[in-house]
């Protein structure tokens, strides 16, 4: 018998015991209310949780984690003031997703997309500027779907912004010297990215 998601969120808002054991997988958790869930250690890999309320929830430790970095899908996931400490995020999709006051501390963000996330004013920093917000991390600066690390963003030649988009390079020129200067007095704290990270 198929368990319905009203079911799978009861499951795991009551035993994350019961939920591991089970090992679901690939399941659409999507929009499911998980406020102030205790839900450490919850295996959560590949799931959809995509617009999600975690607001408060205690995920320290959770593995939301997938070998071939494609893990779950918190886009649009309200994650404000959630405890992520220790969790490993490892190719999770955190685009728009809002981590104000989300304690990151010791998280594993390597293969993450941050794309027009909240951040947190730790190891996830946000900017909004140019009808964009410019997100970054101790490594990367993500703007629109582009991913890059932070030196190989500030030495760009004008031919790979204009490959970009028609905008791309009069608004990356204009903005550029503040955006450095962001970074460059604001840094993101570390996180266990660094440890993985592989230039290209």
């Amino acid at each position: 018998m198929k368990t319905n998601k009203q079911e799978m969120v009861k499951i795991l808002k009551s035993s994350v015991v019961e939920w591991n054991a089970v090992n679901y997988n690939n399941v659409d958790l999507s929009h499911a209310d998980l406020s102030h869930a205790d839900l450490s250690g919850a295996y959560l890999s590949r799931a959809d949780l995509s617009g999600a309320d975690f607001s408060r929830a205690d995920l320290h430790g959770a593995d939301l984690y997938c070998a071939d970095l494609h893990g779950a899908d918190l886009s649009g996931a309200e994650l404000y003031g959630a405890n992520l400490s220790g969790a490993d995020l490892s190719g999770a999709n955190l685009s728009r997703a809002d981590l104000s006051d989300t304690n990151l501390s010791g998280a594993d963000l390597s293969g993450v997309n941050l794309s027009d996330a909240t951040g947190n004013l730790f190891e996830v920093r946000s900017i909004h500027c140019f009808e964009r917000v410019i997100v970054y991390t101790d490594t990367y600066i993500f703007i629109g779907c582009q991913k890059l690390t932070i030196d190989k963003w500030f030495a760009i030649t004008d031919e790979e912004l204009s490959n970009m988009s028609a905008v791309a390079l009069e608004r990356w020129r204009k903005w550029e010297p503040i955006i450095k200067a962001i970074i460059t007095a604001y840094p993101a704290t570390p996180s266990k990215e660094n440890l993985k990270l592989t230039y290209h």
